[in-house]
């Protein structure tokens, strides 16, 4: 009999439980990392319920640009957009970005200032920010910003948290 793979949480919170029970050394890891799915985090977070959710780079970039190109936001407008949040290399030099916040009210800071710059860059950018700080605000601040990455071990200051050669193959 071939069983059907079903993506619930109970789902991955067996195979974690799986994991973490076949290797103890599991419970000391700082964090784990995933896509956004809600059920996958909420899976191993109920076994490593001590672990940061890291949530991988490469990922959350892709959905930035679909919702961009969903709105028809012009490849150079979208190309600003997303270095505003990833960064973006200008003479050698790494710019700040969201991902950069030192904490939650500098995030919100950065992010009211994107509001007015994404809304002069195109017709559709306030509607970008609107769908950004609802859907995405508490992802960053949970998962990804500076202070996130260093409590998960990243360094400090702390690299970016990608696999993006596997990323690249799934």
């Amino acid at each position: 009999m071939i069983r059907k793979q079903k993506k619930t949480e109970e789902t991955y919170s067996t195979f974690s439980g799986i994991l973490r029970t076949l290797q103890p050394g599991l419970l000391e890891q700082l964090a784990f990392g995933t896509d956004d799915e809600q059920v996958l985090i909420s899976g191993f977070q109920n076994n490593f319920d001590r672990s940061i959710n890291l949530l991988y780079e490469l990922h959350l970039q892709k959905n930035v640009e679909k919702k961009l190109q969903e709105l028809q936001i012009p490849k150079q407008r979208k190309s600003e957009i997303v270095a505003d949040i990833f960064g973006r290399m200008r003479s050698g030099v790494l710019e700040r970005d969201l991902t950069d916040s030192k904490s939650e009210e500098d995030f919100d800071a950065m992010l009211t200032n994107l509001e007015e710059r994404w809304s002069a860059l195109d017709a559709n950018g306030k509607v970008f920010f609107q769908w950004f700080n609802s859907k995405k605000r508490n992802e960053f601040l949970n998962s990804v910003i500076s202070p996130v990455r260093q409590r998960a071990g990243l360094g400090c200051p702390p690299e970016r948290f990608t696999t993006n050669c596997s990323e690249q193959t799934n």
